[in-house]
């Protein structure tokens, strides 16, 4: 949101070697992202993302992958960070209570299958190298 922004690009601005947050839309097209990213297109060499599949519709997820494999670089990384489903399980009890919560609040959130996740960005040229597991809740 803005403020988060705001307050994302007061912190930064104080950093020599980090660029200004920019906010986007990651359901839509790549190109109708921000045109300072558009025009680095190809060139990033990581893009991270951090808790968002599970707090967001399928068509963000599919977004991000879609727009990272025009952003990054030949070589380039594209690291997500955030709880998942394996193999159609759940890691833990606690990760199911929460994916139970977040659908009860937005039928299009929750757990998305590292599977599934992986076959989408298999289609936009992206490829799996590896799954860190996390300590689950």
């Amino acid at each position: 949101t803005v403020n988060k922004l705001d307050t994302l690009r007061e912190v930064l601005g104080k950093l020599s070697n980090v660029k200004n947050p920019l906010g986007l839309d990651a359901s839509t097209p790549f190109e109708s992202w921000p045109e300072p990213i558009q025009q680095q297109g190809g060139k990033f060499t990581i893009v991270f993302v951090c808790n968002v599949f599970h707090i967001s519709s399928w068509k963000v997820a599919t977004g991000i992958l879609a727009g990272s494999s025009k952003a990054l670089r030949s070589g380039g990384v594209l690291v997500v960070y955030g709880p998942f489903k394996v193999d159609g399980k759940f890691t833990s009890d606690g990760n199911q209570a929460f994916d139970e919560q977040l659908r009860s609040q937005n039928k299009e959130w929750g757990y998305r299958d590292v599977d599934q996740v992986t076959k989408e960005a298999v289609t936009h040229g992206l490829i799996f190298k590896q799954r860190v597991s996390m300590p689950a809740n």
